[in-house]
Parts: structure tokens; C-alpha cells; sequence
């Protein structure tokens, strides 16, 4: 295995989605903070919980003020025609259903609840997985350059043989996952659980842990 942890101030790292907490997420959307948190708990904004604190997602936001404007109130990010978020779909046809609109285009794909999802061979370059459930899928060989996997629980997940250069795994939860013969350049993990990891002849490069 090689590894080289040393970063480079040469080389930027890619830009990620900007949390923001309650007040900010309110001032962005031009709304009051209980009218924020009386939307969000309603579930007609999208947010997440961590760790008893709501935090929102500013490309999540910017998509959610786009689709109220062409769809009207209610939960536009469970609508069919604007992306995979259904509830009642079972893993494989979630998974066909995420595939399809990456391949019309869509990159931005939070909060998915899909364990065991099946990705393997795939280009899949820049996708975002931002704060989704994503335990036991299998990513073998795929190309995930510039993905992110931030806040993700990537519990018992396969990247075997996975190309990671430049994907950020940001507060994610890897344990037990695989990473054998993935290409990690320049891959920013900074996990918040690491346990189990397998990284047997993994490439890696200037990454951060």
C-alpha cells in the first residue's frame, strides 16, 4: 500500500456544499426562524437532524426555492419528475431510478434512505450523496471522482477498486467499509467512525484523515 498523507498548498480542493445552521438557513430563505423550523419539522423544508442540531444544506435550499417556485408548497423533492427521493420503492428501483436521472444529468441526490444499493462499474463523477443512508451498498469500481459523501453512513460499504481522487467523505461514518485497490488521491476523509476499514492495496495520496 502507498501511502502519502502530505497535503499540498498548491493543489485547491473542491468546493462543497455550505452547511448552514438554523438562523442562516432562515436569513437565506428570507423567512423567520420558527417559520423555518415549524416548515422544516412539517416536512415541507429540507433539513437534517445531527445530533440533536438542524442543519441545512444551501444547494438544498437553492433546489427547494427553484422547485416551490415551479411546484408550490408540499415536499417537491419527493416529486417524480424532479428526483429519486421516493419513499415506498424498493432499493432496486431506487437505485435504477438515481442512476437514470445522474445520467439526464441530475448531480445532487440528499438525505436518500437506499442501504444496499447496487452502484458497481458505474461513472458516477461529481455525484453528491450529501447526508444520506448508504450502508452496504457496493461502489466497486466505480468512478467517483469529486463525489461527496458528506455526513453519509457508509457503514459496510464497498469502494473495491473505486477511483476516490478528490472525493470528500467529510464526517461520514465508514466503519467496516472496503477500500481495497481504491485510488484515494488526494481523498479528504475525516470520518467521524473509521473502525474496521479495509485499505489493502489501496493507492493513496496526499489524503486527509
Amino acid at each position: 500500500m502507498q501511502t502519502n498523507h502530505t497535503s499540498t498548498s498548491t493543489h485547491q480542493l473542491p468546493q462543497i456544499d455550505k452547511v448552514l445552521l438554523p438562523h442562516e438557513a432562515a436569513v437565506f430563505l428570507g423567512l423567520t426562524e420558527d417559520s423555518l423550523m415549524n416548515a422544516t419539522l412539517q416536512g415541507n423544508c429540507p433539513g437534517a437532524c445531527i445530533d440533536g442540531h438542524w442543519r441545512f444544506s444551501q444547494r438544498g435550499l437553492s433546489k427547494y426555492l427553484l422547485q416551490q417556485k415551479n411546484h408550490g408548497t408540499g415536499m417537491p423533492w419527493l416529486d417524480e419528475h424532479y428526483g429519486p427521493y421516493w419513499l415506498d420503492d424498493t432499493v432496486e428501483s431506487k437505485a435504477k431510478k438515481i442512476i437514470e436521472r445522474y445520467q439526464a444529468g441530475e448531480r445532487y441526490f440528499p438525505l436518500l434512505e437506499i442501504e444496499g444499493g447496487n452502484f458497481s462499474g458505474l461513472d458516477l463523477t461529481g455525484i453528491d450523496f450529501w447526508e444520506s443512508n448508504l450502508k452496504g451498498s457496493s461502489f466497486k469500481g466505480v468512478n467517483l471522482k469529486n463525489a461527496i459523501f458528506v455526513g453519509c453512513n457508509l457503514e459496510s460499504t464497498s469502494f473495491a477498486g473505486a477511483d476516490l481522487t478528490d472525493a470528500d467523505f467529510r464526517s461520514a461514518s465508514v466503519r467496516g467499509s472496503d477500500f481495497r485497490g481504491a485510488n484515494l488521491n488526494r481523498t479528504i476523509f475525516r470520518v467521524r467512525s473509521w473502525r474496521g476499514v479495509n485499505l489493502d492495496g489501496a493507492q493513496i495520496s496526499l489524503a486527509k484523515f
